[in-house]
């Protein structure tokens, strides 16, 4: 697509990928529920994407008409939230602490031997985390008409603050795939003094932040301190 551009023809490129778009594109237009919200050079349509996306995080999302679903779905996925230990709806989880999705599922047909996938990716189409039910060793039987709700735990979440974005897959072992959300919601990961320093990496050193022991043997030096 980038060598057509050259060549003096004009591309339209319509993604959610930010990286795509910051690659291959000059100017950028933002819609925003079907109106023009930004037009103009690409860091600024990128950086007017990421507020809009901020603004939207909720902790409660109904995912029965949502717009990010691919056009051969059908429509299983009914609601995701974001919840705290306790049970609580929250729009955002601190660094380090635990965050529990709750997923709600409707088919209008039984599947058998069925997986829930749910990935996190960067605004830039990065993902850095990924978790299903099948590597989890748990496959699932749905039957037509009976609603269930899943949840799905991480103990210690470990991302670098920022906003990531989910996309939800419900598919089958057998690779058959029924339904499909980009975009399904906005993960908000706010900062904590998660080392007890009052320090924190930059998004520039890495998305994965973990807590690490150093030690020093007695004898590491022999002479001299290097300078």
């Amino acid at each position: 697509m980038g060598e057509v551009a050259q060549q003096g023809r004009t591309v339209l490129l319509v993604s959610h990928n930010m990286s795509a778009v910051e690659n291959l594109c000059g100017k950028s237009a933002v819609l925003n529920e079907g109106r023009l919200a930004f037009w103009g050079d690409t860091a600024g349509a990128i950086s007017h994407y990421v507020s809009l996306t901020a603004q939207k995080a909720l902790a409660d999302t109904d995912l029965t008409s949502h717009s990010g679903r691919t056009g051969s779905s059908k429509t299983i996925f009914r609601r995701l939230r974001f919840l705290q230990r306790d049970g609580t709806p929250c729009s955002s989880v601190r660094l380090g602490e635990e965050l529990v999705l709750e997923v709600t599922l409707n088919s209008c047909e039984s599947i058998r031997d069925a997986n829930l996938g749910i990935a996190v990716n960067t605004d830039f189409g990065l993902r850095v985390l990924t978790l299903t039910t099948r590597l989890s060793g748990r496959a699932m039987d749905l039957q037509a008409g009976q609603p269930i709700i899943i949840r799905c735990s991480v103990p210690e979440l470990l991302l670098s603050p920022g906003q990531y974005r989910l996309k939800l897959v419900f598919d089958r072992s057998s690779g058959e795939s029924y339904d499909v959300i980009n975009d399904a919601a906005t993960l908000i990961v706010e900062a904590a003094d998660f080392y007890g320093s009052g320090l924190l990496p930059s998004a520039s050193q890495g998305l994965i932040v973990s807590k690490v022991h150093w030690s020093f043997a007695e004898d590491t030096f022999t002479g001299p301190v290097p300078k």
